[in-house]
């Protein structure tokens, strides 16, 4: 079930829409795990405001190892 939003600024969105982009960098304030599913949707900054484009992904790979990545943030590889 796809049930929480996860708001996404460009260039990545649009990586991630294009295929060429198809992993997270987030602070794991969701506590992220592998199998999970969300929404990503497209945020423009400049308007403050959603563009009504998403992407449904689901987590397949989480890392989460403090020597590659600041503490509290998580790498996930997503398929959609």
């Amino acid at each position: 079930m796809y049930n929480q939003n996860l708001k996404t600024i460009n260039p990545y969105f649009s990586q991630t829409w294009a295929g060429v982009k198809l992993y997270e960098i987030r602070n794991n304030d969701r506590n992220f795990r592998e199998g999970q599913q969300y929404i990503l949707r497209e945020y423009e900054e400049k308007l403050d405001c959603y563009t009504g484009r998403s992407i449904f992904i689901e987590i397949l790979l989480v890392m989460d190892d403090s020597r590659f990545l600041k503490e509290g943030f998580v790498h996930f590889n997503s398929g959609y």
